[in-house]
């Protein structure tokens, strides 16, 4: 019951408060209660304790101990340097470490203590969130009805989430995963996990089609991104794409339709993406007002400078390597600030956060924090084409929910893909008792 409590609620962000102004979800306050629960079944059982060593064995476990104590080492770092971010680092460190080793850890034990099967904790839970994805429907009914419903946090309704298609006002949707990028960005994921844990071949055309306008819906350039970098990695990254059926056909299909709609998007993107536009408009006028569209994504786009900095070595080659500590983003980027709008949010109280995952971990724990990351990923795969209970095909399949959901936590600062590494171990785990069990017979 708790791995699937857990698991329910890690990317259901409407489940949460604001205090302080920082975002106090109902997963947080779960995994610490289930954490502290956790430990005391591991001091009072011994089967509890023989999971958790034997999970500690674990290749990908290794992988999130060492990021964990990099992260550790961070954290020194940034108490030595700065004593004035101690609040910031103590709750950004404690948060990631929640994230990355506590759900990882407590979910495994879990769900191999529980008495039933692993495997129906995955599917109800799958089921849950494809249930949570079709909610987008009603509620773009009733907005074409005038009836515009949406939160994104307990009791902060955002009926101002409204996009402009075609010259119509449009809810963009978002279900219960908080704001709309937050449902584009987890959309593919949950129903590539749906249709591996279900065991369905393949979805027809038809509903793909179907699922995917309705990520446009969002009005998100996230989804965009998406959508980009996940049909790259199928067709040019994933492992013998080319056995894929018609995949040289569909490798042409992608870049005349990338081409196409970079064409279309160019005479007609006012009228398409009219949220890009004004974006774009706004940056070749120069139009850096503080409080302005410009403005408020700037946490996003202002990697594109940080990217700029390292690699013309305008920053310390020390800190572009390991970072400038855990919880530094609100002062690094705070000069950024400064530099472009004249400005000082973090003197004004403002706490800055970017949804661009990777620019967070590169501020923070620098390149070589990216690289703990790809490291996991990468150990994450191979464990995959060792499990001996897929077949190859599962393998393939595996490997799609799970990047989907990587690149998806990665542009919407969701760290939701932890469920690819903890499902790997689990099934691992079973294996290894499996064979163990034919030795000793």
């Amino acid at each position: 019951m708790i791995a699937k409590i857990l698991l329910l609620l890690i990317p259901l962000k409407i489940f949460s408060v604001k205090i302080a102004g920082l975002d106090l979800t109902f997963f947080r306050v779960s995994l610490v209660v289930f954490t502290l629960l956790s430990l005391m079944k591991m001091i009072v059982f011994r089967g509890y304790r023989k999971i958790f060593y034997e999970l500690s064995k674990s290749p990908i476990m290794r992988a999130i101990l060492y990021f964990s104590i990099y992260m550790t080492f961070s954290t020194a770092f940034a108490f030595l340097t700065n004593t004035s971010l101690l609040y910031r680092t103590v709750y950004t460190y404690l948060s990631m470490l929640s994230y990355i080793l506590f759900f990882s850890y407590i979910v495994s034990i879990e769900a191999i203590a529980y008495k039933g099967s692993y495997f129906n904790i995955f599917r109800d839970v799958s089921k849950f969130w494809y249930f949570c994805v079709a909610l987008a429907i009603p509620q773009l009914i009733l907005s074409l009805l005038g009836i515009n419903i949406s939160y994104e946090h307990i009791g902060e309704a955002a009926p101002e989430n409204v996009v402009t298609i075609a010259g119509i006002d449009i809810l963009r949707p978002n279900s219960l995963f908080g704001e709309p990028r937050d449902y584009a960005a987890l959309l593919v994921g949950i129903l590539l996990m749906y249709q591996f844990l279900f065991k369905k071949t393949s979805m027809k055309v038809v509903i793909w089609i179907f699922w995917l306008g309705i990520g446009f819906f969002t009005g998100s350039v996230t989804y965009i991104l998406f959508l980009i970098t996940f049909f790259a990695y199928v067709l040019l990254i994933e492992k013998n794409s080319n056995e894929i059926k018609y995949a040289k056909q569909m490798k042409v299909i992608l870049m005349f339709s990338l081409a196409v709609v970079a064409i279309i998007s160019y005479f007609y993107a006012d009228i398409i993406l009219p949220r890009v536009t004004n974006y774009i408009a706004l940056a070749a006028a120069g139009n850096l007002e503080v409080g302005g569209d410009l403005y408020a994504q700037a946490v996003d786009w202002i990697v594109a400078l940080y990217v700029f900095d390292i690699v013309t070595l305008n920053k310390n080659i020390l800190l572009s390597l390991f970072g400038n500590g855990i919880g530094s983003f609100n002062s690094v980027l705070d000069a950024y600030f400064v530099n472009l709008f004249n400005y000082s949010p973090v003197s004004e109280g403002e706490l800055l956060g970017s949804r661009f995952l990777p620019f967070t971990i590169l501020v923070e724990l620098g390149i070589i924090g990216l690289i703990f990351i790809l490291y996991l990923i990468i150990e994450s795969f191979r464990q995959i084409d060792k499990l001996d209970s897929l077949s190859p095909r599962k393998k393939r399949d595996f490997k799609r929910w799970f990047i989907a959901f990587f690149i998806g936590g990665m542009v919407s600062a969701s760290y939701i893909f932890m469920i690819g590494p903890v499902f790997i171990m689990i099934i691992s785990y079973y294996e290894d008792n499996q064979r163990q069990q034919k030795t000793k017979s």
